[in-house]
């Protein structure tokens, strides 16, 4: 069934490449890409309807690390209302062999992260998870304009199984989860949850993938929206 458009405009999606019109709702603007589907209307799928008030949460001990495009392990079920998996914004890479996890965002990628915080103003988070480096958490410190706490629990290249169980034991039901990862870890992500064939992220230039994922908890398998951000919203 198609996604409806928000009152008073268009939902606006970019489909995968290949795909016509993946999300069945109307595309218009070559360069307006915010998410497109508007994480307001999510709520039809009663997924991220009534998300709980933000509560925060002790630091864990952290996940070991391990290959970060693989799973060691059959992972465990996820059961959320939505993980919102995204990558960390705009850094340059060139420095980032050299600074390693202290890369900190671009100009460029702190504004992309004010873009994501405005495509997730109402989408109802309630925790919001990244791996220890400074790209990913000030990517979700700016996502969620500070308003919730942002929790490290994840050493870069943690194997995604590992990240998949600690989400599975210490999240509840109601909670919409913001995961902010590195570019490898989402492809070992997404094969976690069944799609192995998502294509790798390329490191330079692919800053505004998103990834609602949505837990069925009949069937233990997820239902997945691709979706892209950025830029102004409307024209």
């Amino acid at each position: 069934m198609p996604i409806p458009a928000p009152q008073g405009g268009d939902a606006i999606c970019r489909a995968p490449r290949g795909v016509d019109n993946a999300c069945g709702i109307s595309q218009k603007g070559p360069f307006l890409k915010y998410f497109a589907t508007s994480l307001r209307q999510l709520a039809i799928f009663a997924f991220l309807a009534g998300a709980s008030a933000c509560t925060a949460a002790t630091q864990p001990a952290p996940v070991v690390s391990g290959e970060s495009t693989g799973t060691s392990h059959a992972a465990a079920f996820v059961n959320v209302r939505a993980i919102i998996l995204v990558r960390h914004a705009d850094v340059d890479i060139d420095a980032k062999k050299k600074q390693g996890d202290a890369t900190p965002l671009l100009p460029k990628g702190e504004a992309r992260a004010e873009d994501l915080a405005f495509a997730l103003r109402d989408a109802g988070i309630t925790r919001v998870l990244t791996t220890q480096t400074v790209r990913t958490e000030s990517t979700a410190t700016v996502a969620v304009a500070g308003k919730l706490p942002v929790e490290s629990p994840f050493k870069h290249g943690a194997d995604a199984a590992d990240v998949m169980d600690y989400l599975s034991g210490h999240t509840n039901t109601n909670d919409v989860v913001l995961l902010v990862e590195n570019h490898g870890t989402i492809k070992g992500l997404l094969r976690a949850m069944g799609y192995p064939d998502e294509s790798l992220i390329d490191e330079r230039t692919d800053f505004n993938r998103c990834y609602v994922v949505l837990p069925d908890v009949r069937t233990h398998q997820y239902r997945v929206l691709r979706l892209r951000y950025e830029g102004a919203w409307g024209e």
